[in-house]
């Protein structure tokens, strides 16, 4: 998408529910500089709508139907500046509406007399039938048009934009530590059962409910309700001892620790990702030495763990006094001679 979106390249990305298809193509809109116009659904359109509804006139006396664009398309025709027009979930429009949409992906780039600016780039997102998600095919006329692409889900990829998002360490050590969990998804029984499971989008969920301080007592209803009840029992166990064996403001007050157990696999995790997470302009002294006692322990993958979190929290971390005496010691050099950074 990085490549593609500044080149005019219209791309259908298509996978699941809830991976964060919409969200990815924002993120690439944003990293290249261009402006996000609101997405069109054709779910929620008439096939009058692309084209504008017909509207009879009268210019110097004389009759006449001109087509009056709705306020959610206007914006479309009238961007002159580098922009991204996301037709989301467009699996979900008729076939009427799909024909309606398809010239704005030929050369000529105009629907009825409206033409598209060469400076738009469309893109497409959706699901595919199997998924249940309602979906209809797309037609071929549109699919030669186009460059179909299929989102596989990358756990290593997902923890790297939660710390960048700021999603709750609770949940990001979780999927660090078991990253199986991260997308779990079976068409069929989530649609006969309306179960639910877990899935890139359902993980920033729970992330903000354990910011907004849910009640303990209601966790287990409100998650079984967002990532399924095999998920929540497991992550309940992890969100539970992590709790009951770190206090990361402790540690960032100065106060003596103790590294988890080398079994502790997740509250390892949680311990390195939720002190790097907590890397600011007044704390990334204090969380970069605790990197450094780290390594001091033989624990150097976690020592790296904490700083590469830290670097992703805190952007300008590298542009800190702390940083230059993190270059220094073993840790900075180990970081530096790896190119981890």
């Amino acid at each position: 998408l990085d490549h593609a979106l500044p080149a005019h390249i219209s791309i259908n990305v298509v996978g699941p529910p809830g991976t964060g298809m919409t969200s990815i193509f924002r993120q690439s809109t944003e990293r290249a500089g261009m402006v996000w116009l609101p997405p069109l659904y054709p779910a929620m359109l008439d096939p009058t709508d692309p084209a504008g509804m017909p509207v009879p006139v009268t210019v110097d006396g004389r009759r006449r139907i001109e087509r009056l664009l709705d306020d959610w398309i206007t914006p479309v025709y009238e961007s002159r500046e580098p922009s991204v027009l996301l037709v989301d979930e467009f699996d979900k429009g008729s076939h009427a509406v799909q024909s309606v949409l398809a010239p704005m992906f030929d050369e000529e780039r105009r629907v009825g007399n409206h033409k598209l600016s060469d400076c738009v780039t469309v893109c497409l997102a959706g699901n595919e039938r199997q998924h249940r998600a309602g979906s209809q095919n797309t037609l071929t006329h549109i699919i030669s048009r186009i460059t179909r692409v299929k989102l596989e889900v990358d756990p290593i990829a997902w923890v790297d934009r939660a710390i960048l998002d700021k999603i709750r360490y609770e949940v990001v050590s979780f999927i660090k530590a078991y990253p199986s969990n991260l997308h779990l998804f079976d068409p069929e029984l989530a649609f006969s059962g309306g179960t639910a499971y877990p899935a890139p989008r359902s993980w920033y969920k729970i992330g903000n409910f354990l910011a907004t301080g849910l009640d303990r007592q209601l966790e287990p209803e409100v998650y079984e309700g967002t990532i399924g009840p095999g998920t929540t029992q497991l992550f309940l166990a992890h969100a539970n001892l992590i709790r009951d064996q770190i206090d990361l403001m402790a540690v960032l007050q100065g106060k003596s620790w103790k590294f988890p157990a080398k079994d502790k696999l997740g509250i390892r995790y949680a311990f390195v990702i939720g002190m790097g997470s907590l890397a600011n302009e007044e704390t990334s002294e204090r969380v970069l030495e605790v990197a450094k006692e780290l390594y001091e322990k033989k624990e150097a993958e976690y020592a790296e763990v904490l700083v590469q979190t830290a670097v992703r929290a805190y952007g300008n971390l590298v542009s800190d006094p702390a940083w230059d005496q993190l270059r220094k010691h073993p840790l900075g050099q180990a970081i530096i001679h790896a190119k981890i950074l």
